[in-house]
């Protein structure tokens, strides 16, 4: 992890202390992503997508270089709730269902293919929400994009993932993993990097294609 973002984690780290666990969590995940997207534009990374981006500012909050492509996509009743504020990099938003596969394939070829040549790939707080099959389809929509080199996910294991869709009224099952690390080199992935939060019932996985040269990575 560069000196930056250590730094932006400690000190999000500090704010939650004495905070709720839950609140706590929380802090310690958002610091963690900010935490990838720091590194991955110090690594000359010229494009970040968030997938399920919701709220969040990240785009906005964080020292981005001005070159900077940034993409924010979620369902459009999501974004609909978003207004433009006066930050000085502003990401594209773009409405679309992410377990859309042919849509979001198509968004990716055309927003990544036309002049991207590192791609980094957030999807923070998502993957409960989906089913299983319904990841290893995004995980095969990523894997073909053009550009795409870096995928940071934070995961939960089945429990935490049945509370967390009880929680939302979501039926069926949906993604979760007792072996982060096995299931998601079973999709075509190899393990750069990985962080626990503040319990060892989720964490957060630095991802690259499996197919790429090795290059380590230490949170």
């Amino acid at each position: 992890m560069s000196a930056a973002a250590s730094a932006h984690v400690a000190a999000a780290l500090r704010s939650g202390i004495g905070a709720p666990a839950d609140v706590a969590a929380f802090a310690a995940r958002t610091a963690a992503f900010d935490a990838v997207v720091l590194d991955a534009v110090a690594e000359g990374f010229d494009t970040v997508v968030s997938l399920g981006a919701g709220l969040d500012d990240r785009a906005g909050r964080l020292p981005l270089p001005p070159s900077l492509c940034w993409l924010d996509i979620d369902r459009p009743e999501v974004l609909a709730t978003r207004s433009a504020s006066a930050v000085a990099h502003q990401p594209f938003l773009e409405a679309l269902d992410v377990t859309d596969g042919p849509a979001l394939a198509d968004l990716l070829r055309r927003f990544l293919g036309r002049g991207s040549h590192r791609a980094l790939v957030l999807s923070e707080g998502l993957l409960p929400y989906l089913t299983t099959s319904e990841v290893e389809a995004l995980a095969r929509v990523l894997l073909a994009a053009p550009g795409f080199a870096r995928w940071a996910v934070s995961w939960c294991t089945p429990p935490v993932t049945a509370a967390v869709r009880a929680l939302f009224d979501c039926h069926g099952e949906g993604f979760g993993c007792d072996d982060p690390r096995a299931t998601f080199e079973a999709m075509g992935f190899r393990v750069v990097s990985q962080l626990p939060f503040l319990d060892p019932s989720g964490g957060l996985l630095v991802l690259e294609p499996a197919t790429a040269s090795p290059v380590h990575h230490a949170l």
